[in-house]
């Protein structure tokens, strides 16, 4: 959203922008996949408008004269999902694709992880324990209002080292931390279909059908257990183990999807049978 708005408006004095700038801009996001964002910018940019008048910048909001008749509703929907024959569409688009690098290394990590993307982009060197090779979300910013710790695997370590810079944040932006919605904005303008939950719906899918992990496990991963549950059922050295296995299984599946020929024979080679849709 951030990228479009600027795209379109930043180099413009904000007296000469007229509402047919701000419409290019948030055709720009229907044009990207992103109806859900069409509004949020709208009204974004219209408080802009109104901190500028406050300021005497401007004399008035042309966001004002600005519908959303205009532009293609926002459908609420399930999470879109990935089919499991296409996580090589993934890696290609974290290889080969024109977003920025840190968008492209967040999608990964969201993929690998299983994190929820609020975590993802909030995510602070300071949670990141090398001794230990484990990141600990702290409990605040979890939407379960518990902490959440992921083993660090070799390739998700392989993303921390890309990363590495200045800023209290690991997928740092803007002297701040990458929005929220820049990866599904990438992965739509790329025609990836998919959301982002849809891509921990992906994990989920994959870790079950293989029948490896117990479910308790695998939800633990997804930060949907209770952990008074885990507590009662293994102590943590042990919870903590299972839990990296189960993520560097999913880890080196992600791997062994190169193209359609190698994502399928992964597929096979677990017995994961897939039903197209």
């Amino acid at each position: 959203m951030y990228t479009y708005c600027m795209k379109y408006l930043g180099h413009l004095s904000v007296k000469d922008i007229k509402p047919l700038h701000i419409v290019n801009a948030l055709k720009a996001i229907e044009a990207a996949g992103s109806t859900s964002q069409i509004k949020r910018a709208k009204t974004a940019i219209s408080k802009t408008f109104k901190h500028a008048a406050g300021k005497g910048l401007c004399n008035n909001n042309p966001v004002a004269l600005i519908s959303l008749e205009s532009f293609k509703q926002h459908v609420e929907q399930q999470h879109r999902t990935l089919n499991p024959k296409d996580i090589y569409k993934l890696r290609e688009f974290i290889s080969h694709s024109k977003a920025s690098l840190t968008t492209r290394m967040a999608t990964e990590f969201t993929l690998r992880t299983c994190c929820r993307i609020q975590n993802v982009v909030q995510l602070k060197w300071s949670y990141i324990d090398t001794q230990k090779n484990i990141i600990s979300i702290p409990a605040s910013i979890m939407k379960t209002r518990e902490p959440h710790h992921i083993p660090i695997t070799p390739q998700i370590q392989n993303i921390l080292d890309i990363q590495k810079n200045q800023s209290e944040y690991v997928f740092a932006s803007h002297q701040s931390h990458l929005r929220s919605t820049t990866p599904i904005m990438a992965l739509n303008t790329n025609k990836i279909e998919t959301s982002i939950h849809g891509l921990r719906h992906l994990a989920s899918t994959i870790l079950n059908e293989t029948k490896r992990f117990d479910k308790d496990i695998i939800e633990s991963i997804l930060a949907h257990t209770d952990s008074d549950k885990i507590r009662e059922t293994y102590n943590n050295a042990q919870y903590l183990h299972l839990k990296r296995d189960a993520l560097q299984f999913w880890n080196d599946f992600i791997d062994k999807c190169i193209d359609a020929e190698s994502n399928l024979k992964a597929l096979e080679d677990e017995n994961i049978i897939i039903i197209d849709r």
